[in-house]
């Protein structure tokens, strides 16, 4: 028997582009106190501002990098391309933050610390 009630499987590519960002930055509502508060209580408990290297698995349209990373070099990867296309405009004036949508098993790189938020 056939569930009359379809769940639509997720396309992660619908999402608009750069919309985790724009939550972000209209700084009210849930959603953006949420992605604030998270990315503060990262930032502090690892002493983040003190790390060479961070790669960020699933960074989306780069917000946590591209805001909340000032020092050291800074790699984000997404699936998305929507998402890195953006990620990589909108900061393209932070020298020490690259966006890619490469495979995380082709890098060879050694990192202070990963992020998978």
């Amino acid at each position: 028997m056939r569930n009359p009630r379809r769940i639509k499987k997720f396309d992660y590519e619908e999402i608009p582009k750069g919309y985790y960002d724009i939550v972000h930055n209209r700084k009210k509502g849930i959603q953006s106190f949420w992605h604030h508060n998270k990315f503060r209580s990262i930032v502090e408990a690892f002493c983040f501002e003190k790390k060479d290297l961070n790669l960020d698995i699933g960074c989306g349209p780069g917000t946590f990098l591209g805001q909340y990373s000032r020092s050291g070099n800074k790699i984000g990867i997404d699936s998305s391309i929507n998402q890195v296309n953006y990620a990589n405009e909108y900061y393209k004036d932070i020298s020490n933050v690259y966006f890619t949508t490469k495979q995380i098993l082709n890098l060879d790189i050694q990192t202070d610390v990963v992020t998978l938020i």
